[in-house]
């Protein structure tokens, strides 16, 4: 790969995943595009820009400060990438969601999740959470 030639986005994806399980924000920021768009489908969660973006990610991974992200399959097409992911870890913090507020249940917390990639100029430039509403669940919260 030149290096000019974007990096393959299911492996952009991987590091901004990765990025957030480590709780690497100043590296996941440099991944996403200045203007990306996230939607979590089945929630009001939406935030568009790459601060707003990560500020979200900061403010959801308070409740789980244990939170590790494991990628189980990643499929690409042009574009676009679809990431399972498996999220652990334990609810000791609260869980800031556009729902509301869940207070810290002390759950261990083990959901898998897929998550809709794309890209633009090699940096991630959309985001959809799948199926966020039932990983809510694992929470305590709605499902």
């Amino acid at each position: 790969m030149s290096e000019t030639e974007p990096p393959a986005l299911v492996d952009l994806a991987t590091s901004v995943v990765e990025a957030f399980g480590a709780g690497d924000w100043e590296r996941l920021r440099a991944e996403v595009a200045d203007d990306i768009e996230f939607m979590a489908s089945g929630t009001a969660a939406e935030c568009r820009g790459a601060d707003a973006f990560v500020a979200y990610l900061e403010r959801a991974r308070a409740g789980l400060p244990d939170l590790r992200c494991e990628v189980l399959e990643a499929t690409e097409s042009g574009t676009l990438a679809i990431l399972t992911i498996r999220w652990t870890g334990t609810h000791t913090g609260v869980l800031h969601t556009a729902l509301g507020d869940i207070q810290p249940s002390g759950r261990a917390v083990n959901a898998t999740s897929r998550w809709m990639f794309r890209q633009d100029h090699g940096r991630v430039c959309s985001i959809r959470a799948l199926d966020a509403l039932g990983l809510l669940g694992e929470f305590g919260g709605p499902d």
